[in-house]
Formats: structure tokens, sequence, C-alpha cells
């Protein structure tokens, strides 16, 4: 996988504060209520031993379903959670405003970044990632860890998907 082209001159984790919804793609966590923004669906499968995203993407198991689900505030997964397991956050973005956005992504061990310019998750690409780890909202360790810079249209839905994978020690995302 080759690195996409990125402007390394957007640095700044400081980037437009955008409204998340919840994604229903299981149908086992209940729906939000009306005008209810600020979560994400939280899947997690134990017992995956690596630290590679590939680790849980390549099982079997994680296309027929995960072992918990919950809803996470914002795009924070619990840190510390154990080890030699994966998660997978997803939902959906909404543009407040018309203009050039930049997402990151931080976490330990890896972790890929998908975004699908409008709400089809199956139109999802890898649009950051790293293979190492990263602290806590540590967004510049790795050049990949940023998207390219989007323009996205006021009210213009997006999907996003954060694949992690932990393997042992200290964990976030």
């Amino acid at each position: 996988m080759s690195a996409p082209a990125f402007d390394r001159s957007l640095r700044s984790p400081l980037f437009r504060q955008i409204s998340f919804s919840l994604a229903l793609v299981c149908g086992c966590v209940p729906p939000l209520q009306a005008g209810e923004t600020g979560k994400l669906t939280r899947e997690t499968w134990n017992n995956v031993p690596g630290s590679a995203v590939t680790n849980l993407s390549d099982l079997p198991r994680f296309h027929g379903g995960p072992d918990a689900v919950s809803l996470v505030s914002g795009a924070v997964a619990p840190s510390n959670a154990g080890d030699n397991y994966g998660s997978r956050l997803r939902g959906y973005v909404t543009a407040p405003v018309t203009g050039d956005y930049t997402f990151w992504e931080s976490g330990d061990d890896a972790v890929e970044l998908r975004l699908a310019e409008n709400s089809d998750k199956f139109a999802a690409e890898v649009m950051a990632w790293h293979s190492g780890w990263t602290n806590p909202q540590q967004w510049d360790k790795y050049v990949t860890q940023q998207t390219p810079t989007l323009r996205l249209a006021a009210g213009q839905k997006c999907y996003v998907e954060l694949r992690h994978k932990e393997g042992s020690g200290s964990d976030n995302l």
C-alpha cells in the first residue's frame, strides 16, 4: 500500500468541529434519538493475536460479527481496555459548513482510518494509517496519520471507520 500525498503544512489537530451520528450497520445497537449526535458504534473482537490491523480484518469472524458492541462519545475509545483484541469505530460525520477538512488518527498499536465522501460504507477507502503505536492524541508521529484535505459541502454526510489492533501493553484509539 503506498502512502497518498499529504499536505504537511496541516499539522494542527485543531480542526473544524464535526458532528458524529450513529452508523446503524449491524442492527445490534438501538438507534439514536432524533437529533442525538456525538456517538460512534464501537465493536470489539477478543483473543486476536498480533498487532497489525490485518490480524483483525483477515479473521473470518471479523465479517461475522463482534464479541461486543457499544457506543462511544466522539471518536475516542476507552484506553487500556485489554490485550490481544481488535476494534472498529464507525459512523457518520456531517460537515457543519462548506470548507476544507483534514482528519487525523492516533492509537496503540496500529490504526486505519477509512472514509467515504458520502454515506456509502462500501465506498470507504483507507486515507490515513500507521502500523506502530502512538500516545493518546499524538497526531504527528507518522506522516500517514492524516488524510489528504477533503473539500466538503455544508450538510455533506460522510462514512467514517477506524480499525484498531492492540497487541499488548497500553492501548488507545
